[in-house]
C-alpha cells in the first residue's frame, strides 16, 4: 500500500472526528512485533546500515526542499525514495536490528510525505500516508520508532487543526504526549507538543483561553529545561523543527486566535512573531513566510497600518518564493479579512489591491 501511488494520490477525502481517532487509539497501544531477521539464502539482496543511512539522508534532503519550495514539488521526490526503500526491504535479507531501523526510516519518510501532501492541499492522501507511517513505526522495535509515532501524531494534529477538527486535534495531541517517553532528554519534543496544544486550545475560543496561554507558557518552560540534559544523537533526524523559532511561531498564532477575546494578546503575538522571524534559519523559507503573515496580522490587530502593509508586502514576496505550498498561500489570504476593517485608508487599499493580484 505504501507504494501504490496512483491509489494514494487519488481524490481521497480526509477523515475527521472519532472515525479517525478511535481506530488509531485501538492499535497504537498494541505491542510491537518487530521484523524478524531474513535469511540471506532466501533473497538475493542484502540490507546493511549503509542503505539505511542513505534513506535517512534522503529524508533530510526532501524535508529541506519542502521547507524551501513547498510540499507540492518535494513530495514527488520523496515518493520515489519511499518506493525504493519499501522495495528494498521487501526484496532483501537483513538482520533484525537493520530491518527494524529501515522500517522506522520508512515510517518517518511516509509521515513526511503525509505532511508534504497536506502542504500541497492533498489532505486525503496526506492522511493515508500519516496512517501508514504510524502503522510502520508501531511495528518497528528500533529505538527511534516511538518518537516517529509522536512526530507523525504531531503533524496529524496540525492537519486536523487546519481542517477545523479541534476536538480530534486535542485528542491526538494528548495521545502524542502520552506516547512520549517520560524522560527529560525529550523535553524539547514535549515543549513542541505543548505549544501545538496551545494553538489547538486557542482555536476553541474564549472558553479555553486560560488553558491555551498556560500551555504556551509550559512549552517555554520545558524548552528551557531541555538544555540541561543531552538528548539522543539521533533525535534531530526525527524532529527537524525543534527549538525556539517553532515555539514562538505557535505562540504567535495562538495569541492571534485569542486576540479578539483578549486584545492585549495582539502585542504578545507581535513580539513572538518578530522573534520567530529572526530565529528561523534562512533555509526555512515557508516558516519565515508564516511568521511574516503572523506579524502582519498582529499589526493590523493593533491598528499599526503602515507597518502592517509593509510587512504584508514582505509576506507576499516570501509566499511567491514557495510556489507549491497551498497552505502558505491559503494563510496569506487571511490578510484580506484582517485588513478589511481599514478599507478606505489609502495605504491599506493599495496593499489590498496587491494582495488580490498575488492571490489570483
Amino acid at each position: 500500500m505504501l507504494t501504490r501511488r496512483a491509489l494514494l494520490a487519488a481524490a481521497i477525502e480526509a477523515t475527521t472526528g472519532s472515525t479517525l481517532t478511535d481506530p488509531l487509539l485501538r492499535w497504537l497501544d498494541l505491542g510491537q512485533n518487530g521484523l524478524a531477521a531474513v535469511d540471506p539464502a532466501s533473497r538475493s539482496g542484502r540490507i546493511n546500515l549503509g542503505a539505511v543511512n542513505a534513506v535517512e539522508r534522503a529524508i533530510q534532503h526532501c524535508v529541506a526542499s519542502d521547507t524551501a519550495v513547498g510540499g507540492g514539488l518535494s513530495r514527488e521526490a520523496a515518493l520515489g525514495q519511499l518506493k525504493w526503500a519499501v522495495d528494498l526491504l521487501d526484496e532483501s535479507s537483513y538482520d533484525g536490528e537493520t530491518g527494524n531501523r529501515m522500517l522506522a526510516a520508512i515510517a518517518k519518510l511516509s509521515g513526511e510525505i503525509g505532511y508534504m501532501s497536506h502542504d500541497a492541499g492533498m489532505n486525503g492522501p496526506a492522511q493515508r500516508y500519516f496512517v501508514y507511517g504510524l502503522q510502520a513505526a508501531r511495528e518497528s522495535t528500533d529505538e527511534r520508532a516511538p518518537l516517529v509515532v509522536v512526530a507523525i501524531l504531531g503533524d496529524m494534529v496540525r492537519q486536523l487543526r487546519t481542517l477545523g477538527d479541534l476536538a480530534g486535534a486535542e485528542r491526538l495531541i494528548e495521545v502524542a504526549l502520552a506516547q512520549l517517553p517520560n524522560d527529560q532528554a525529550f523535553h524539547s519534543v514535549r515543549a513542541m507538543l505543548w505549544s501545538v496544544k496551545g494553538r489547538v486550545l486557542a482555536g476553541m475560543g474564549a472558553s479555553r483561553s486560560t488553558e491555551a496561554c498556560a500551555a504556551i507558557d509550559l512549552a517555554f518552560e520545558l524548552s528551557a529545561d531541555a538544555t540541561s540534559v543531552q538528548p539522543p544523537e539521533w533525535l534531530g533526524s526525527v524532529f527537524y523543527y525543534l527549538g525556539e523559532p517553532e515555539l514562538r511561531s505557535h505562540a504567535s498564532d495562538a495569541y492571534l486566535d485569542l486576540a479578539p477575546h483578549r486584545p492585549e494578546l495582539a502585542a504578545k503575538a507581535e513580539a513572538q512573531a518578530v522573534d520567530a522571524l529572526h530565529g528561523w534559519d534562512i533555509a526555512f523559507v515557508r516558516e519565515r513566510g508564516y511568521s511574516l503573515i503572523d506579524l502582519t496580522r498582529a499589526r493590523f490587530a493593533q491598528g499599526e497600518l503602515e507597518q502592517a502593509c509593509n510587512d504584508g508586502r514582505s509576506a507576499i514576496e516570501m509566499t511567491a518564493q514557495v510556489p507549491s505550498s497551498m497552505r502558505l498561500r491559503a494563510y496569506l489570504s487571511t490578510l484580506e479579512s484582517e485588513s478589511a476593517p481599514y478599507r478606505g485608508e489609502k495605504a491599506v487599499d493599495e496593499f489590498r489591491d496587491e494582495l488580490r493580484l498575488a492571490l489570483v
